[in-house]
């Protein structure tokens, strides 16, 4: 059994940031891109459905990876598509990317202990300003609730009422009401 010093989880960690930087590699090559940003979420889909993935932005993509061998996801979704960015105003790293065209917006809790909300904002509208000469639309929710549209239909997203420990699954649903659980977000 691997202790606390076995060197078991760095070589994990290894292993992973080779696959990432392999797959990243490949991308560049095959697909001319220059990645500016890149984060683990869990993402929460049309069908109710939580997914572990990663966020991938480029000078002019938005790319979702497959979590483990940081493979492309169907299509990219281009800058220039997204309608406005929904962020909550709480250390929740809870975010709603508006694609409109789509009728499905991409929403995301950032894993980790680093607060990536501000970073991953910034390079969105950096690079949708250089690329539409335009604003992108960022909604700073006071509150604890936001909407997103997944598959067409207008959902309510909010926060849990009480803060909860961690563990657990970080997004629940009820009817047209998703929760975002940002303590169970963070492992």
């Amino acid at each position: 059994m691997p202790t606390l010093d076995s060197p078991l989880p760095s070589l994990n960690m290894r292993f992973i940031s080779a696959t990432y930087r392999a797959a990243l590699s490949s991308l560049q090559r095959t697909h001319n891109i220059v990645p500016l940003f890149s984060c683990r979420v869990h993402k929460f889909n049309k069908h109710n459905k939580l997914a572990a993935r990663c966020v991938l932005v480029t000078d002019s993509l938005l790319y979702k990876l497959d979590d483990v061998t940081f493979k492309p996801l169907k299509k990219p979704t281009e800058i220039t598509e997204i309608g406005a960015i929904r962020i909550m105003s709480s250390d929740a790293q809870l975010v709603v990317i508006s694609v409109p065209r789509a009728k499905n917006d991409l929403v995301v809790g950032l894993v980790g202990q680093d607060d990536l909300v501000g970073e991953l904002v910034g390079v969105l509208t950096n690079r949708y300003t250089a690329l539409t000469n335009a604003s992108l639309p960022v909604e700073v929710e006071s509150g604890v609730s936001t909407r997103c549209t997944l598959g067409g239909r207008a959902r309510a997203l909010q926060l849990p009422a009480s803060v909860e420990p961690a563990g657990g699954t970080p997004f629940t649903h009820q009817h047209n009401v998703i929760t975002y659980h940002p303590h169970s977000a963070t492992a």
